[in-house]
């Protein structure tokens, strides 16, 4: 049985381990909590052959499924207070 609950191929696997491995090294979570955000974000699709999801690097994937895209992670210091941006908190990760 696969970990992830959406079709993969060697490219798409090597890419969520790059995903996990960069959410494990920013966000000091665990392995499972890594792919249970993956499996989030991506539950239910393809990523088999040209995908557009390589548009991004694994490092803007982890952080967007961390923070969540709608926190503007992206803006940060001055700029996130001047635009009044609450603080970053973890995205909920939703049961299964």
């Amino acid at each position: 049985m696969t970990k992830y609950s959406f079709e993969t191929d060697d490219e798409a696997e090597i890419f969520c381990e790059e995903i996990y491995m960069e959410m494990m090294a920013q966000f000091g979570i665990s392995k499972e909590e890594a792919i249970a955000r993956i499996n989030q974000q991506w539950k239910n699709q393809s990523l088999v052959g040209d995908d557009i999801v390589y548009h991004e690097t694994a490092e803007v994937w982890a952080k967007d499924m961390y923070w969540g895209h709608e926190a503007y992670w992206w803006i940060t210091g001055e700029k996130r207070e001047e635009l009044k941006l609450p603080p970053l908190t973890p995205k909920p990760l939703r049961k299964p």
